[in-house]
């Protein structure tokens, strides 16, 4: 009897406070619970579906080989291997702008790649490839001159776009 009477004497002394503690930390659980499954929503929101990883793997992997023919087709143009590069043209352009070897030559060849060229960059936008030509300063006499070409690649063809 002894033992019961001291224990409602300590819940009725202490009891309204061990009752709010136990309210505060009840509460302060449920506001971590509530910011957990917040978290974990906004990170499904943000993650990026498979199938849309994939897609931008095979777009980067696409772009690295169009890159690599431009280069291999600026590098024919640049050492005056007009066949090889005449060759790389897509069909299109070829019946729309250089029906023959000798209207490319002179009307792309000579233009572009008359002056000798130093150095060049290939840029991407959208799937155009911008060519940007800088010619040889010791030969040309002027600093930083540059020409620059339009490409698009159409089933592993160059079409010019200028």
């Amino acid at each position: 009897m002894q033992f019961k009477r001291k224990i409602r004497l300590f819940f009725a002394s202490y009891g309204p406070f061990i009752f709010t503690v136990a309210f505060v930390i009840f509460i302060i659980i449920f506001i971590i619970q509530n910011e957990k499954n917040y978290v974990k929503e906004e990170n499904k929101k943000n993650e990026i579906p498979q199938e849309q990883i994939i897609e931008i793997e095979k777009n980067k992997q696409r772009e690295k080989e169009e890159k690599k023919l431009i280069t291999q087709y600026v590098d024919y143009c640049i050492n005056n291997q007009k066949e090889q590069a005449y060759n790389m043209l897509s069909n299109k352009c070829k019946t729309e702008k250089y029906k023959t070897i000798e209207l490319f030559e002179e009307n792309f060849i000579n233009i572009f790649f008359k002056i000798k060229i130093c150095d060049y960059e290939i840029k991407t936008e959208n799937g155009f490839y911008t060519v940007i030509l800088t010619e040889d300063m010791l030969i040309t006499g002027q600093t930083n001159k540059t020409r620059q070409i339009i490409l698009k690649v159409d089933e592993n063809k160059i079409y010019i776009d200028l």
